[in-house]
């Protein structure tokens, strides 16, 4: 039996020998691609054997010391939510304390002094009178408060919004002159009857006649604004920022002038009244350029701003005379705010504001920043109070003349502007959150 098993295992074998066949040969076609492969050539070493055959179909002839890797594909993209923004402060607000200096308004001769003697009934001349009043109103220090805020639409320092609020405290102010012993206590003016200057007078050395004068000002600005901010290229700085918006300014001021003199147990009081407002409206596009050292900041900003500045001059005055028995007479006009040239006067004005600012700010926490800066503002042209006042005067137009008005109708009026700049020291403080 096991010669049996064994005879039928042995006849396989020797069938399924006789039953090979040799492979095809290959077809005298093009040689079909060969794959990319990477090559990392090895440092010589002893051979140890014959180097394997390389696979078939690939038809290279490769050194022997050669290791053949099969190229690897790179993985493709993966498709996934869009890469979320870094953390950081969307919302910001400033809060600066303004210590600004205002350009002086120009001021004519409103209150002037002659010498004389009690022996004087008047002074020799008007030319010997000197200026002991201002010739400069509202050019003092002021205080004012500056406070912004925004919120950065897009990402942290990219596209956001503004707005700015801008104003300095009313001021007011008023100096007090009175006659002495030795002097005439005058007001200055100009005669259109005579063609001369001439004297009104309030007091003199003898005190035959007392008086005294009071010259006042009030100074009051604000303004307000709504920006745009665009990120632009950052040139040597950290960020760059265009500025696109609109902005409101305002500026009022008053000038007024009191007189009064006692004679005999008669007084008479003049007052005029200077008042000017100017209204700026319009467009403004800027920039702010920001550099940053850790915790150390270089801000540098300016704004140019083309629009309408409407312009509102009025001019009002009253005289006042009480007689010895105490009956009391008013009449409209002072002695500069006069029938000819009295009641409210406007105009518009095309008119540009520029303002520059440079600040040095410190991180003392990540989201608490200080800040000390220097502004400066500047304004192509308003009118100003004192630029109003026209010192020529016809005697017959004045309050309780004699005679009746004549020509030529003095003080007249004309719109009179300058330029008006501000500039000054800020203190601030700046919270992002």
């Amino acid at each position: 039996m096991r010669s049996i098993v064994l005879a039928f295992v042995v006849g396989s074998i020797l069938a399924g020998v006789a039953n090979a066949q040799p492979p095809a040969p290959k077809s005298a076609g093009p040689k079909p691609a060969v794959p990319e492969v990477l090559t990392l050539p090895l440092a010589p070493s002893k051979p140890t054997g014959s180097p394997p055959s390389p696979p078939e179909g690939f038809g290279l002839d490769l050194p022997p010391d050669t290791v053949v890797l099969p190229t690897v594909r790179p993985p493709m993209p993966v498709i996934g939510p869009p890469i979320e923004v870094p953390e950081g402060p969307r919302f910001w607000a400033d809060v600066d304390a303004l210590y600004w200096r205002s350009k002086g308004g120009l001021l004519p001769s409103l209150v002037a002094a002659v010498f004389g003697s009690p022996s004087q009934a008047s002074p020799k001349s008007p030319l010997h009178a000197f200026l002991i009043s201002d010739n400069r109103m509202n050019g003092a220090m002021q205080s004012g408060m500056q406070v912004s805020a925004g919120y950065w639409i897009d990402k942290p320092f990219g596209t956001g919004v503004e707005t700015r609020y801008q104003g300095l405290l009313h001021n007011d102010n008023v100096a007090h002159y009175a006659g002495t012993p030795r002097t005439f206590l005058n007001r200055p003016f100009w005669n259109e009857a005579a063609n001369s200057p001439a004297l009104f007078l309030l007091s003199t050395p003898s005190g035959s006649s007392v008086g005294h004068a009071r010259v006042g000002t009030s100074f009051d600005s604000f303004g307000l604004e709504a920006n745009y901010l665009h990120r632009g290229p950052a040139m040597f700085s950290e960020s760059f920022h265009w500025i696109m918006g609109l902005r409101y300014w305002n500026l009022e001021e008053e000038l007024f002038v009191e007189g009064t003199s006692h004679t005999s147990g008669m007084s008479m009081t003049t007052f005029d009244s200077f008042t000017t407002r100017n209204q700026f409206l319009g467009g403004q596009i800027g920039g702010k350029w920001s550099w940053t050292r850790r915790k150390f900041m270089i801000d540098m900003s300016w704004r140019m701003a083309v629009g309408a500045m409407l312009e509102d001059v009025s001019i009002d005055g009253n005289s006042t005379v009480v007689i010895p028995a105490g009956a009391r007479m008013e009449a409209p006009g002072g002695f500069l705010a006069l029938s000819s040239n009295m009641g409210d006067h406007s105009r518009v004005k095309l008119t540009w504001i520029r303002e520059s600012q440079i600040s040095l700010s410190y991180a003392v926490l990540e989201n608490v920043i200080l800040r000390v800066g220097y502004s400066l503002m500047y304004v192509s042209g308003v009118v100003r109070p004192g630029e109003q006042v026209d010192l020529g005067i016809n005697p017959t137009v004045l309050p309780f003349s004699a005679a009746p008005p004549t020509a030529p109708a003095r003080p007249g009026f004309r719109f009179n502007e300058e330029v008006f700049f501000m500039y000054g020291v800020n203190l601030g403080l700046t919270v992002q959150f």
